[in-house]
């Protein structure tokens, strides 16, 4: 029983199994445990679910609305009880939002319908041309799908269709937007999505031919006199202060931020780094490029090499095949 895990005094298990929704609570503190969350931490959600059981009333799990949970809430802010002893940080602000997690986990949180956008269709259509057709990285085509349903969003506000949209309704949506506070940078990642995206919809006659030729990106300044990071003494002195360090959590850090700083490697592509990727022989290892795919090969600098082989040796034994876990 997970109570026994995380529960010290007889009288705090007692007050567990005896209250309802036993075992949706227990499912849900199981899920944490296994993401990785610390005892004190799913302490300190058991006793919190206790009073969002209590506040809205639950003896049995049922689908609960969002105003539910706010009117709880409201309620739980308000108490001054005989529970409101013990209770450890910002609970106010955790009422919530662990209530929403838990019901959400169990599919029970009633949430409002969306409304379906006008476009959804083509949008969607676009996303899965970028991802089966284009091969773009799974980033590129969240953030070219968001920047196309923002304009077509607006135009949908406008009354506006797509079938008949001209340059001049593109140019005051930019102008619009640059007057609600967009930078150069936006607007110029805003303009090659919506070039993309009118490439695609004029091959599938969705907007008149064109459009795409007439989007311009804005010129941006390569230098804008900003320091684009850290001095490279700085990064020698962060990694001389790392190496000095022995916990597990320093070790892999210290391998992590040596693989960023030396080879310029994306936070993605060192999380994903597999053992099998380290050739220790040839002293090379592979790495899955976060764009495009693809696997690049890089020679294992010595220091680097060092700096892993330190973490592998106190690295937690576990079936997980990447080389850096949690």
């Amino acid at each position: 029983m997970i109570e026994n895990m995380i529960l010290e005094k007889p009288a705090a298990r007692s007050r567990f199994r005896t209250a309802p929704c036993l075992e949706e609570r227990e499912q849900y503190l199981f899920h944490l445990m296994r993401r990785g969350y610390d005892p004190s931490y799913l302490r300190s959600v058991s006793g919190l679910l206790l009073r969002i059981i209590r506040f809205l009333g639950l003896a049995t799990l049922r689908t609960v609305g969002l105003d539910e949970v706010e009117t709880a809430t409201r309620a739980w802010v308000a108490y001054r009880g005989p529970d409101r002893r013990g209770t450890v940080g910002n609970t106010t602000a955790r009422f919530p939002r662990v209530a929403k997690q838990w019901l959400r986990f169990h599919g029970r949180l009633g949430v409002p319908a969306v409304p379906v956008h006008p476009y959804e269709k083509e949008i969607t259509d676009f996303s899965e041309f970028l991802r089966l057709t284009n091969g773009a990285a799974p980033g590129t085509i969240h953030e070219y799908s968001k920047r196309a349903r923002i304009f077509l969003s607006w135009l949908a506000t406008k009354g506006l269709a797509l079938s008949r949209v001209t340059l001049n309704e593109v140019d005051e949506f930019f102008e619009t937007e640059r007057a609600q506070g967009w930078s150069l940078s936006t607007i110029s990642n805003q303009a090659q999505a919506l070039r993309a995206f009118f490439l695609h919809a004029e091959a599938h006659g969705w907007c008149p031919p064109g459009l795409a030729r007439g989007v311009r990106k804005p010129r941006l300044s390569i230098y804008d006199g900003g320091s684009r990071g850290p001095a490279w003494a700085d990064v020698r002195r962060l990694l001389r202060y790392e190496s000095k360090k022995t916990t597990i959590t320093s070790l892999r850090a210290h391998a992590m931020l040596l693989l960023c700083s030396i080879y310029a490697l994306r936070s993605s592509e060192v999380a994903n780094l597999q053992l099998i990727d380290i050739d220790w022989r040839e002293e090379i290892f592979c790495v899955k490029r976060a764009k495009r795919g693809g696997y690049q090969r890089y020679p294992l600098q010595y220091e680097v090499g060092e700096a892993i082989l330190r973490y592998l040796k106190v690295r937690p034994r576990c079936a997980c095949r990447n080389v850096f876990v949690s």
